[in-house]
């Protein structure tokens, strides 16, 4: 049998305790990630202990929310442990793959019911290698391998049929073995929570049935016994216990030498001692024969289906890895439905950083408004530098750049709008926060310093390097000189360079370079917005927010006397900056203005077209009317004529006729006038959605349907669309409306298509096998049947399977107004359901 393509990368990963380094090409074949923070580096002024840049990169960023988040929506502990390892990418092609699969994760969740079929599988690598040892399996461990191999048959079948939507995954799964014979009978043999079942073998039924028959005997007969003892006050309670499966009664210590027997125990109080009456022993003796049969048949069932799974573990062993990663593509296609994650467009690893609508990602975690951001870095070696106050959304925006060139390197979706670019770095590294290391005797310059020196010594590129206030921790001007000196150099070495800084010395002289941009974040009316502004110089807007909380005017006016001349000179250079701005936006909305009258006189020539238009249109509707009254008039005269003849019946049909095919062309002109003009005559606004509209759902490949119900009003509103035999829940803005109501339709997909007339229905319907929504669609039709043939009740068999089936009839049933009750036919056992309605 074919084994399934998976890269070494992702079973290297699944097999990993804990995360792995894989950021550098120069790592290849290393034991362990290369720590290259300084610390064995000659001339290093004390050994200092540090992570990797790497490792530091991921938890200055909190890689740890994204991990957790998808972790988090995982539907098994096989994809959870891969997940809460996963981290970006050192290769594009791997980082392409997954991103792949991420996109065509995201249909396979509107449109087919893989997420039930990987829900619960855990990792049973020991449990399949210890089978194809002889060894054997307990009841849970067999369940779980069970359904793993189930899981793996289902989802080969169901994705090589979703080739369509998913012809990656429909690769991957391509050569995947059905579900073998073995499964049918674990199921029928142990349940997950580790019982053995009745119906394992017949031998096994018959035995415990006949030890529970047995032992009702016994107990009646003892009660009856334990009344008589106690009636002689030989027993300490009126009650018998088991010891060791053995029945035992309580005797008072001072009667023991009245009931001839085996003393098994005495109590904690001393007061009474346990004896198995000589009476009792030889109905104990046969209830433990029974024990020891039940037993021995049970140890026979699981070592017989240990055998069996030790015989397929060699085939379904390596699928373990592409379940897993297909949970992984699965939960990382909810999280960009959740969080508005775009595809990013992924260039060469030289390419330009274009961020559009860019976002940190952690904030939808919190309830606040989210204000975007959008830049560019062209291809090569360019920087930025972003200044503006503190608290002013600096920092937040450094990480969302740099959070979005980790997902992207991840193979997930980004926090930016369609349209965003992102090169594949060699890596991302990230300095953020104070690096003050006490325990190695370093201040924050100091461990800054070293930071700068680790990445200068770095030979792979290019890097994205982010850095939160660059070399804060000392004097302003001799920072500046030195910063602006690191950044060349960076930039100088083909790297993508963004950093925050409150030196305004230091964005004078870098806006003089072309290969740094400035820009600064905006504050306006003495607070925040947390916009970028390109090509503005910030300020730390200290005199600013002095003033506006009450500092004293004597003392600001002193402040400003004492500004240096580089502080000067860069309010100047900002002012020129706002000037410029206000000129360029005066000049756009003189071009708005102009694009607006020109938009109306184009709607003016059009209203004119369309009135000629629709005047042809009503001419053709009224042609079509006169020569429907013509022909009808024509043919009642020959009607009339011939009487009650062949003839005159045969006339009376040509009427008829002649009718439907004027109503015929009435309806086509109608229809044409209303498609071809209706957007126009609305002027572009859209239709609105009603029950009964024809709609097109944007998200499905445009799939067509017809609306059956409405739920909630404005944004939050919702549609239940009828396609075919299947129904979808969508939002109203995910649909678009082809053609308005012809009538009104009833809300139930069956009504007006069964009634009680039309015969007997059986009284219990069987799906197993058949597909999960073939079988659901087909579990409502047959209950709305029975319901309306006036049966009491009726019985669904489901089966076990991967529960997801049994799940979908449970939600269809509490839905359903005229179910009364529902619940398993047999008791222990939910693979068939009885259903009883109201009457």
């Amino acid at each position: 049998m074919q084994s399934p393509t998976v890269p070494k990368s992702l079973i290297e990963r699944q097999d990993a305790e804990a995360p792995v380094d894989r950021s550098g090409s120069d790592r290849q074949d290393a034991e362990a990630p290369v720590d290259r923070s300084g610390s064995d580096r000659q001339g290093a002024e004390a050994p200092v202990d540090r992570p990797s840049l790497h490792e530091r990169a991921l938890e200055a960023l909190e890689w740890s929310v994204i991990r957790d988040a998808l972790t988090a929506r995982t539907r098994s502990p096989l994809g959870a442990a891969l997940a809460f390892r996963h981290s970006p990418f050192s290769s594009v092609v791997e980082s392409q793959r997954l991103r792949e699969r991420v996109i065509e994760g995201r249909l396979l969740t509107e449109q087919s019911p893989v997420h039930g079929y990987v829900s619960g599988v855990d990792d049973v690598s020991g449990l399949l290698e210890r089978s194809g040892r002889e060894g054997v399996l307990a009841p849970a461990e067999l369940w779980a391998c069970g359904h793993f191999m189930q899981s793996v048959g289902l989802l080969g079948a169901e994705l090589r049929a979703r080739a369509g939507i998913a012809p990656s995954w429909a690769r991957d799964f391509g050569p995947a073995p059905n579900v073998p014979p073995v499964c049918e009978r674990i199921t029928r043999s142990v349940s997950g929570e580790g019982v053995i079942l009745d119906s394992a073998s017949s031998e096994l039924a018959r035995l415990r049935r006949t030890r529970a028959e047995k032992r009702l005997d016994f107990e009646s007969s003892l009660t009856s016994r334990i009344k008589e003892w106690d009636s002689k006050g030989l027993l300490q309670d009126k009650f018998y216990d088991q010891i060791d499966g053995r029945y035992v009664v309580p005797v008072k210590i001072e009667q023991q030498s009245k009931i001839t027997g085996t003393l098994v125990s005495r109590s904690n109080t001393g007061q009474s001692v346990f004896i198995e009456p000589a009476e009792l022993t030889v109905s104990n003796n046969a209830l433990k024969e029974f024990d020891l049969a039940i037993r021995a048949e049970e140890y026979r069932i699981l070592r017989e289906l240990s055998v069996q799974v030790g015989a397929v573990a060699p085939a379904f062993a390596p699928w373990l890895a592409v379940v897993a990663e297909l949970d992984l593509a699965l939960a990382a296609a909810d999280l960009a439905k959740a969080w508005d994650l775009q595809i990013p467009e992924m260039l060469a690893s030289d390419g330009e950083l274009r961020l559009l609508e860019a976002f940190h990602p952690g904030l939808r975690l919190r309830d606040v408004d989210i204000v975007k951001n959008s830049f560019t870095i062209p291809a090569g070696g360019y920087g930025m530098l972003i200044s503006g106050p503190n608290t002013g959304g600096k920092t937040v925006l450094l990480k969302a750049a740099a959070l979005a060139s980790c997902m992207a390197r991840a193979g997930l979706l980004v926090p930016a709008g369609k349209g965003s670019k992102l090169p594949h770095y060699a890596d991302v590294l990230a300095f953020i926060g104070d690096e003050q290391n006490l325990a190695a005797g370093l201040s924050s310059f100091s461990a800054q310093i070293m930071d700068m020196r680790a990445v200068l010594e770095e030979n792979r590129k290019p890097l994205l390097i982010v850095i939160d206030e660059i070399l804060s921790s000392t004097d302003p001007e001799e920072a500046s000189a030195l910063a602006q000196a690191l950044i060349e150099e960076m930039v100088s070495r083909g790297h993508h360079v963004v950093v925050t800084s409150h030196f305004s010395e230091l964005s004078l002289r870098c806006k003089a370079n072309p290969r740094i941009a400035v820009a600064a974040m905006e504050f306006d009316g003495g607070r925040p917005t947390y916009r970028l502004r390109p090509d503005e110089l910030g300020s730390s807007h200290a005199l600013e927010v002095a003033e506006r909380l009450g500092f004293p005017a004597r003392l600001l006016t002193r402040a400003r006397e004492l500004m240096s001349t580089v502080k000067l000179d860069y309010e100047k250079a900002q002012a020129e900056l706002k000037r410029k701005e206000l000129e360029l936006e005066l000049e756009v909305e003189r071009t708005r203005s102009a694009m607006e009258r020109e938009k109306e006189r184009y709607k003016t020539e059009l209203r004119e077209k369309l009135a000629g238009f629709m005047a042809q249109a009503q001419a053709s509707v009224d042609e079509t009317v006169k020569t429907l009254t013509t022909r009808i008039a024509t043919y009642a005269r020959q009607g009339i004529g011939m009487g009650g003849t062949s003839s005159g019946t045969k006339a009376t049909a040509r009427v008829e006729a002649a009718a439907k095919d004027a109503l015929r062309g009435l309806e086509s002109s109608s229809t044409t006038v209303q498609r071809e003009l209706g957007a126009h005559i609305n002027d572009g606004a859209a239709i609105p959605i009603s029950p009964g509209a024809l709609v097109k759902i944007k998200s499905m490949a445009s799939v067509r349907g017809t609306v059956l119900e409405l739920h909630g009003v404005g944004a939050a509103q919702t549609a239940t669309i009828q396609v075919g035999n299947f129904r979808f829940e969508k939002p109203s803005d995910d649909l678009e409306v082809l053609e308005k109501p012809k009538a009104k339709l009833a809300t139930n997909y069956y009504v007006g298509m069964i009634d009680a007339s039309s015969g007997p229905v059986a009284r219990k319907l069987d799906v197993r096998g058949k597909r999960y929504d073939e079988a659901l669609a087909e579990c409502e039709h047959y209950i709305d049947q029975a319901f309306r043939s006036g049966a009491a009740q009726v019985t669904v068999v489901t089966g076990h399977g991967t529960g997801a089936l049994k799940k979908g009839l449970k939600t269809l049933l509490s839905g359903l107004p005229y179910v009364r009750e529902f619940k398993p036919e047999r008791e222990g056992d939910d693979g068939a359901t009885l259903i009883e309605f109201e009457r």
